[in-house]
Protein backbone atom coordinates (compact mmCIF):
# COMPACT_ATOMS: atom_id res chain seq x y z
CA UNK A 1 0.00 0.00 0.00
CA UNK A 2 1.34 3.37 -0.97
CA UNK A 3 2.21 6.00 1.61
CA UNK A 4 -0.53 8.39 0.54
CA UNK A 5 -3.09 5.57 0.82
CA UNK A 6 -1.93 4.76 4.36
CA UNK A 7 -2.17 8.43 5.26
CA UNK A 8 -5.68 8.67 3.82
CA UNK A 9 -6.86 5.61 5.79
CA UNK A 10 -5.29 6.98 8.98
CA UNK A 11 -6.94 10.37 8.47
CA UNK A 12 -10.31 8.75 7.73
CA UNK A 13 -10.07 6.56 10.82
CA UNK A 14 -9.11 9.52 12.98
CA UNK A 15 -12.03 11.55 11.59
CA UNK A 16 -14.53 8.68 12.19
CA UNK A 17 -13.30 8.27 15.77
CA UNK A 18 -13.64 12.01 16.40
CA UNK A 19 -17.19 12.03 15.02
CA UNK A 20 -18.15 9.02 17.16
CA UNK A 21 -16.65 10.61 20.27
CA UNK A 22 -18.47 13.88 19.59
CA UNK A 23 -21.78 12.07 19.07
CA UNK A 24 -21.29 10.12 22.31
CA UNK A 25 -20.46 13.34 24.19
CA UNK A 26 -23.57 15.17 23.01
CA UNK A 27 -25.76 12.10 23.49
CA UNK A 28 -24.66 11.76 27.11
CA UNK A 29 -24.98 15.52 27.61
CA UNK A 30 -28.58 15.47 26.38
CA UNK A 31 -29.36 12.32 28.33
CA UNK A 32 -28.25 13.63 31.74
CA UNK A 33 -30.86 16.43 32.05
CA UNK A 34 -33.55 13.99 30.90
CA UNK A 35 -32.50 11.46 33.55
CA UNK A 36 -32.37 14.17 36.21
CA UNK A 37 -35.81 15.41 35.23
CA UNK A 38 -37.20 11.88 35.35
CA UNK A 39 -35.73 11.36 38.83
CA UNK A 40 -37.48 14.44 40.26
CA UNK A 41 -40.97 13.87 41.74
CA UNK A 42 -43.61 15.25 39.43
CA UNK A 43 -45.91 17.94 40.78
CA UNK A 44 -49.17 18.06 38.85
CA UNK A 45 -49.90 21.37 37.16
CA UNK A 46 -52.76 23.45 38.54
CA UNK A 47 -56.17 22.58 37.08
CA UNK A 48 -56.32 24.09 33.60
CA UNK A 49 -59.59 25.90 34.22
CA UNK A 50 -58.64 27.17 37.69
CA UNK A 51 -58.75 30.92 38.21
CA UNK A 52 -57.58 31.43 41.76
CA UNK A 53 -58.87 34.53 43.47
CA UNK A 54 -60.17 35.65 46.84
CA UNK A 55 -63.89 35.40 47.53
CA UNK A 56 -65.69 37.14 50.40
CA UNK A 57 -68.36 35.43 52.46
CA UNK A 58 -69.73 38.69 53.84
CA UNK A 59 -72.39 37.14 56.07
CA UNK A 60 -69.74 34.97 57.73
CA UNK A 61 -67.13 37.72 58.02
CA UNK A 62 -64.25 35.97 56.26
CA UNK A 63 -62.73 35.36 52.84
CA UNK A 64 -60.61 32.66 51.23
CA UNK A 65 -58.87 31.75 47.97
CA UNK A 66 -60.77 29.45 45.59
CA UNK A 67 -60.06 28.15 42.07
CA UNK A 68 -63.62 28.97 40.96
CA UNK A 69 -66.64 30.84 42.38
CA UNK A 70 -67.61 28.84 45.48
CA UNK A 71 -71.02 27.83 46.70
CA UNK A 72 -71.83 29.61 49.99
CA UNK A 73 -74.18 28.21 52.57
CA UNK A 74 -75.30 29.19 56.07
CA UNK A 75 -76.64 26.46 58.34
CA UNK A 76 -78.90 26.88 61.37
CA UNK A 77 -77.64 25.96 64.83
CA UNK A 78 -77.58 22.27 65.65
CA UNK A 79 -79.56 21.12 68.67
CA UNK A 80 -79.97 17.85 70.54
CA UNK A 81 -83.71 18.33 71.01
CA UNK A 82 -83.38 20.15 74.33
CA UNK A 83 -84.56 23.81 74.09
CA UNK A 84 -82.17 24.74 76.91
CA UNK A 85 -79.21 23.64 74.73
CA UNK A 86 -80.19 25.80 71.77
CA UNK A 87 -77.61 28.42 70.77
CA UNK A 88 -77.47 31.05 68.08
CA UNK A 89 -74.16 29.68 66.75
CA UNK A 90 -74.21 29.25 62.97
CA UNK A 91 -72.13 27.18 60.59
CA UNK A 92 -70.86 28.60 57.30
CA UNK A 93 -69.68 26.62 54.30
CA UNK A 94 -67.81 27.53 51.10
CA UNK A 95 -67.22 24.87 48.44
CA UNK A 96 -65.83 24.58 44.93
CA UNK A 97 -65.10 21.50 42.81
CA UNK A 98 -62.80 21.67 39.80
CA UNK A 99 -61.27 18.88 37.72
CA UNK A 100 -61.71 16.19 40.36
CA UNK A 101 -60.48 18.25 43.32
CA UNK A 102 -62.82 19.58 46.01
CA UNK A 103 -62.01 22.66 48.12
CA UNK A 104 -64.07 23.47 51.23
CA UNK A 105 -64.09 25.91 54.10
CA UNK A 106 -66.24 25.06 57.12
CA UNK A 107 -66.56 27.75 59.80
CA UNK A 108 -68.46 26.97 63.00
CA UNK A 109 -69.31 29.82 65.34
CA UNK A 110 -68.32 29.26 68.93
CA UNK A 111 -71.28 29.94 71.25
CA UNK A 112 -70.97 33.19 73.17
CA UNK A 113 -69.44 32.77 76.60
CA UNK A 114 -67.96 29.35 75.77
CA UNK A 115 -64.22 29.03 76.37
CA UNK A 116 -62.61 26.56 73.98
CA UNK A 117 -59.17 25.61 72.76
CA UNK A 118 -58.06 23.95 69.56
CA UNK A 119 -57.51 20.58 71.21
CA UNK A 120 -61.14 20.55 72.36
CA UNK A 121 -62.40 21.37 68.87
CA UNK A 122 -60.22 18.80 67.13
CA UNK A 123 -62.66 16.09 68.18
CA UNK A 124 -65.22 17.69 65.82
CA UNK A 125 -63.12 16.84 62.76
CA UNK A 126 -64.85 14.00 60.94
CA UNK A 127 -63.11 13.00 57.69
CA UNK A 128 -65.68 10.26 57.01
CA UNK A 129 -65.98 6.53 57.38
CA UNK A 130 -62.95 4.47 56.39
CA UNK A 131 -60.52 7.40 56.45
CA UNK A 132 -57.25 6.78 58.29
CA UNK A 133 -54.93 9.56 59.42
CA UNK A 134 -51.52 9.15 57.77
CA UNK A 135 -49.92 12.47 58.70
CA UNK A 136 -50.39 15.24 61.26
CA UNK A 137 -48.47 18.45 61.82
CA UNK A 138 -48.80 21.26 64.34
CA UNK A 139 -48.33 24.69 62.80
CA UNK A 140 -47.70 27.90 64.71
CA UNK A 141 -48.40 28.31 68.40
CA UNK A 142 -50.60 30.22 70.78
CA UNK A 143 -53.52 31.95 69.10
CA UNK A 144 -52.11 31.13 65.64
CA UNK A 145 -51.84 27.40 66.29
CA UNK A 146 -53.25 25.06 63.64
CA UNK A 147 -53.41 21.33 63.00
CA UNK A 148 -52.69 20.05 59.49
CA UNK A 149 -53.87 16.47 58.96
CA UNK A 150 -53.87 14.11 55.98
CA UNK A 151 -56.22 11.14 55.68
CA UNK A 152 -56.37 8.23 53.26
CA UNK A 153 -59.12 5.73 52.51
CA UNK A 154 -58.74 2.09 51.46
CA UNK A 155 -59.98 3.11 48.00
CA UNK A 156 -57.11 5.58 47.63
CA UNK A 157 -58.99 8.80 48.35
CA UNK A 158 -56.88 11.51 49.99
CA UNK A 159 -58.12 14.32 52.18
CA UNK A 160 -56.21 17.12 53.88
CA UNK A 161 -57.62 19.26 56.69
CA UNK A 162 -56.23 22.36 58.34
CA UNK A 163 -58.05 23.22 61.58
CA UNK A 164 -57.67 26.46 63.52
CA UNK A 165 -59.51 29.07 65.61
CA UNK A 166 -59.99 32.57 64.26
CA UNK A 167 -62.36 35.43 65.05
CA UNK A 168 -64.65 33.42 67.33
CA UNK A 169 -65.00 30.56 64.85
CA UNK A 170 -63.60 27.07 64.44
CA UNK A 171 -62.33 26.71 60.87
CA UNK A 172 -61.67 23.62 58.80
CA UNK A 173 -60.05 24.14 55.40
CA UNK A 174 -60.45 20.88 53.51
CA UNK A 175 -59.07 19.58 50.22
CA UNK A 176 -60.09 16.23 48.72
CA UNK A 177 -57.87 15.31 45.77
CA UNK A 178 -55.09 13.04 44.56
CA UNK A 179 -52.01 12.56 46.72
CA UNK A 180 -49.95 14.66 44.30
CA UNK A 181 -52.50 17.47 44.27
CA UNK A 182 -52.52 17.66 48.08
CA UNK A 183 -48.80 18.47 48.00
CA UNK A 184 -49.12 21.10 45.24
CA UNK A 185 -48.36 24.78 45.99
CA UNK A 186 -51.93 25.92 45.27
CA UNK A 187 -53.23 23.52 47.94
CA UNK A 188 -50.93 25.08 50.51
CA UNK A 189 -52.05 28.55 49.41
CA UNK A 190 -55.71 27.57 49.80
CA UNK A 191 -55.29 26.01 53.25
CA UNK A 192 -53.63 29.16 54.57
CA UNK A 193 -55.85 31.68 52.81
CA UNK A 194 -58.65 32.26 55.30
CA UNK A 195 -58.76 35.89 56.47
CA UNK A 196 -61.26 37.96 58.42
CA UNK A 197 -63.06 40.71 56.52
CA UNK A 198 -62.31 44.08 58.19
Amino acid sequence: MKTWQKYALWALGTFAFAVSAANLFFMLKDRRPAEEAAAKPKTPPPPKTAQWQRYDFAAAGFSALFPAPPEMKTEAPETMGDPDETTDALKFRMRAVIEGAEYRIIASEIPKGMAVNLDDMRALINPGRGMEMIDRKTLGKGSSKAYDMTFQSVEGTYLRVRAFLLGGKFFQAVVTASKERLAAPETEDFLGSVALIP
